[in-house]
């Protein structure tokens, strides 16, 4: 299964409110914001209020643009001046308070960290399973044309932001 990094958003559809966020897996974080809004817990505090009201036949995914993980809180926040969406709570992307960074990274201690390689897990330095010659080459070769895209994406992201103003 491959994942795809990008910018999305949510949209009221009777409403016309929007919510923009980003993520390295779009398809795993539309079930997660599916779950969370089905059970009453999203943490969008209007956007639950709203789907509540509207209910979920009212409300749409929709991508935004692709673009390399290195990139997300870029582009995340050139949407979120872009479209100004209400249910946002926070007015840049991933800005998190000092207290949830260290809640966070508590949770995290004494817990191997798992870095993902081609379909290999490895543990940290201590890879069991570490990268050939010809999968460097494709990693590199791969990298280049993500830049490719990414530009071609930005550029596109600016014509957009640029539309939405004009």
């Amino acid at each position: 299964m491959e994942y795809r990094c990008g910018v999305y958003e949510i949209i009221c559809i009777p409403t016309q409110e929007k919510y923009v966020g980003s993520s390295v897996d779009l398809s795993n974080r539309f079930g997660g914001h599916r779950f969370a809004l089905r059970h009453k817990k999203h943490h969008s505090k209007k956007l639950q209020a709203s789907y509540d009201i509207y209910g979920e036949t009212n409300f749409r995914f929709r991508i935004l643009c692709y673009c390399g993980s290195r990139d997300l809180d870029t582009f995340e926040n050139l949407a979120i001046k872009a479209i100004n969406p209400e249910f946002n709570t926070n007015p840049e992307a991933h800005k998190n308070s000092p207290e949830s960074i260290e809640k966070t990274r508590r949770a995290k201690i004494g817990r191997p960290r798992l870095d993902m390689i081609g379909n290999k897990y490895c543990l940290g330095k201590h890879c069991t399973n570490p990268l050939t010659k010809e999968q460097k080459m494709l990693g590199t070769q791969a990298s280049a044309q993500r830049r490719s895209e990414d530009k071609s994406i930005r550029d596109a992201l600016y014509r957009f932001r640029l539309m939405r103003e004009g």
